[in-house]
């Protein structure tokens, strides 16, 4: 099976155009609006986990390249190549960005192994134990 190694280009929007206000790190978890080819296709929400290692953080209005790796491979839909795609962080659109072309090949054969795998970790009574903090790298 093929590894999942999706690159793209991404954007933070400003704080005063409606973005983040602190800046953000390796393993940020946001949820990528993809728009289809068509105009009359619904958007698909898509949560993943991005990657940057050149940075050690980004900020607001700074534009990176990262590495997204789908947080459920399996609900992901096929995009065209370079698809682009909003960053939302709930209900607010946080930045922007595209797909670099020819790395969503192998999600297009659905022949893909997940990159990471996700082990249990074990959390005191003090965390909260929701979908995203029960699992670790």
């Amino acid at each position: 099976m093929a590894k999942l190694n999706l690159h793209a280009e991404m954007t933070l929007y400003p704080t005063d155009r409606g973005g983040r206000k602190n800046p953000i790190k390796s393993g940020y978890r946001p949820t990528l609006c993809v728009v289809g080819d068509s105009p009359t296709s619904l958007p698909d929400l898509c949560s993943c986990v991005t990657y940057f290692n050149r940075w050690l953080e980004i900020q607001p209005g700074e534009t990176f390249d990262a590495e997204i790796v789908p947080a459920a491979f399996k609900a992901w839909p096929v995009f065209p190549s370079d698809a682009s795609f909003t960053i939302m962080e709930g209900e607010n659109v946080v930045g922007d960005g595209h797909f670099v072309p020819n790395t969503l090949r192998a999600i297009a054969e659905k022949n893909v192994e997940p990159q990471m795998m996700l082990q249990p970790i074990k959390l005191g009574p003090r965390h909260k134990t929701g979908p995203l903090r029960k699992y670790q790298r």
